[in-house]
Formats: structure tokens, sequence, C-alpha cells
């Protein structure tokens, strides 16, 4: 463990018995009297341990009660605690004093500075409950990592199956619509071609004439209706298409998200990172209107006739 001792200048000696005997158990330990070197400069090196240590012990004794750099270095760590929840703080309390408000909320260690062995050995136990619950704690998170890696990549694959499954149908469906429109519209204008042409070589038959403008009319309209028909189809089926490929690119956007931060989101990060997928977002048919695919026909040729009649 990397640990900051923090402490006055009046409690080197005690200080430096401990960080000695905590060396023995395979610490980490900084003590600013003793670890900065020659030509370091002392806020920087400071700065630099407590953003580095795992665990911050302040030494509390009748002399760093009083001394505001025990408070300054706390408020420094206390920073990085909340950005690092895996730090802790574990004040040491030596004889009668006190300990400050400020740390009131920690559990404290009681020490005698005649006893340094004892002590030392107090804050070992402590340590060693810490780096338990770390451990813990990390195989937990693994565990959960492995399972939400597991579950996640089985449904995302299938998801990104069906997606893609659909997309293609939906474009294929579009295409095929699209096609047929334009040979309804096409068919039209050949028809139209067609009568208009058979229809200059009827002279003075006005009855044969309306015949066949009726005729002409009512499969023009027909043959028009349908490729309107067609192309609306077309377009929804090529707007769920691309609602579908917009899904997938979300989604896969979700699984790089959960690879990269697996150990660190819960349900709520999962949510949000897959909120994109536009699920709620309604079908583009929920959007189509009668207008759209009812060619009238009937109203259509009356108003025709009616025009010929004229």
């Amino acid at each position: 463990m990397r640990i900051f001792v923090s402490y006055s200048p009046d409690d080197f000696k005690l200080v430096a018995q401990l960080r000695d005997k905590l060396i023995e158990f395979g610490h980490d330990i900084f003590v600013a009297g003793k670890d900065v070197k020659a030509g370091q400069v002392w806020d920087i090196e400071i700065n630099k341990h407590l953003e580095n240590a795992d665990i911050f012990i302040p030494i509390f004794t009748i002399n760093s009660i009083k001394y505001n750099w025990v408070t300054y270095e706390y408020g420094v760590f206390l920073g990085y605690v909340r950005q690092n929840k895996n730090k802790t703080i574990i004040p040491v309390v030596i004889d009668d004093v006190n300990l400050p408000s400020i740390f009131s909320s920690f559990q404290f260690i009681r020490g005698d500075k005649n006893y340094v062995h004892e002590l030392t050995k107090r804050i070992q136990e402590t340590i060693s409950q810490y780096e338990g619950r770390k451990i813990a704690e990390k195989e937990k998170a693994e565990k959960r990592r492995k399972t939400i890696e597991k579950s996640s990549a089985d449904f995302i694959a299938d998801t990104i199956t069906v997606l893609e499954t659909k997309e293609k149908e939906f474009k294929t469906k579009a295409n095929t619509w699209y096609i047929l429109g334009y040979i309804a519209l096409l068919l039209g204008v050949g028809i139209a071609s067609y009568i208009t042409i058979k229809g200059i070589g009827i002279q003075g038959e006005w009855t044969g004439i309306m015949l066949l403008a009726v005729k002409a009319g009512f499969v023009i309209l027909l043959l028009l209706s349908a490729s309107k028909y067609s192309f609306n189809l077309a377009k929804t089926y090529m707007n769920e298409s691309l609602k579908n490929s917009d899904r997938i690119h979300a989604i896969s956007f979700g699984k790089f998200y959960l690879q990269i931060f697996g150990n660190d989101i819960d349900k709520t990060d999962v949510k949000e990172v897959f909120r994109e997928w536009n699920l709620e977002q309604k079908s583009s048919f929920t959007y189509l209107k009668s207008d759209d695919y009812d060619p009238k026909l009937i109203d259509k040729i009356a108003k025709l006739v009616k025009l010929l009649k004229k």
C-alpha cells in the first residue's frame, strides 16, 4: 500500500519510527521530512504523493492539532478520495489528545507514543482490513464485469443479428416497391400516349370519344394511384431500414462502452448508453394516411364525366 503520513515536524522522531516499522510490512511510506530530497520542490512532491497515496494517516498529537499543514493535506487528499473511492483515511490519535471535529466521522486508532510497536501493529491490522475489503470489492467488480460482458454480449449479438435481418428485409421491400411504382408510372404514361394516338383517328363520334376518355382516365388514375401507393410504401420501408441501421450503430457503441468501462458502470449507465436505440419511436407505418393509398377512383371518374358533359 502507498501510505502518506501527515504530521507535525515536532513529532518527527515518533513518525520516523512508525515509518520504519510499516515499511517492514511491505508498504510504500511517504514522510515529507524524510522523503523529500534535496533540490525537489516541497509543495509539488507533497501534492504528488497525496494524489498517488492509497491511505492517508494523519498523526494527531498535542503538537499537530495546532499545525495547519495537517488540515491542508487532509483537504487535498479528501479531494482525491471523492474522485477515487478506493482511497481511505486512518487517523491516529496519540495519548489523550482529542480528535479534531473535521475527522469525527472517521474510525480512528488511539495509541501511546511509548509503545510504537503496539501502535504499528494496530495500524497494520486496520490496513489489512482495508486491503481485504478492497480485494473483495475488486473480485465482486470483476465477477459483475464478466456477468455483464457475457450476458450483454449474447443479447447484443442476437439483437444486432435481428436488426440486420430486418434492415435488409425493409431495404429489399423498399426497392421492390420503388420498382413497382416506376413500372406503374411508366404504364400510365404509355397507356395515356396509346389512347391519345388512337383517339386522334376517331372523328365525329362524341360517344366513342367520351367512352374512350373515361376508360383512359380510369386506367391512368388507377396506375397513378398505384404508383403513389408504391412510392409511399417504398419510402416507409426505407425509413424503417434506416432506423434499424441507426439502432445497430447505437448498440455497437454501447457494446464498445461496456468493453471499455465494464468494471465501473451501473444500471443507470447501461440505460443511458443504450438510450439511442430509438425503440420508443413509432413505426413509420403509423404515419401513413388513408389518402396516401386510397385512390378514390369513383369520385375522380364522376368528376371527369361531369367535366366531359359540359
